[in-house]
């Protein structure tokens, strides 16, 4: 079994039902998991909580129950500096270069997000929410 690691706008839009790709990134995660263990970078779980902190109640709750099923990577130097190399080679907001290092790092078979500027960025998959 492989690793898929997922950016944030694929677990915000998983876990929203409100959210625009709520359905796209529901079908994505689950197929996914079928193939692959799942991980997220410390940066996105950082990203995933927000929302929920801010919302309050069960929010922070959902959030806290789909980390404990998923591999949670810390920033180490070694993916911090790929991060900075992809920054500035490529251009890469600082966050999307963590996540990419992040997947990189750990071998991931797909780098799964719903942000079409990541297309042709090296194991990215684009989910589409239309």
């Amino acid at each position: 079994m492989g690793l898929a690691l997922l950016d944030s706008s694929i677990v915000i839009g998983a876990l929203s039902r409100d959210d625009a790709i709520h359905e796209a990134a529901s079908r994505a995660v689950r197929a996914e998991r079928d193939r692959h263990a799942l991980a997220i970078s410390a940066l996105t779980y950082a990203e995933i909580l927000v929302g929920p902190l801010r919302a309050g109640g069960r929010a922070v709750a959902v959030v806290e129950r789909f980390a404990d099923q998923v591999r949670i990577a810390d920033l180490s130097p070694d993916i911090a500096r790929l991060a900075a190399q992809l920054r500035a080679a490529r251009g890469l907001k600082l966050p999307v270069a963590v996540t990419v290092a992040t997947g990189l790092r750990l071998g991931a078979d797909v780098i799964l997000t719903a942000d079409a500027r990541w297309k042709g960025i090296e194991k990215v998959a684009v989910v589409d929410g239309r």
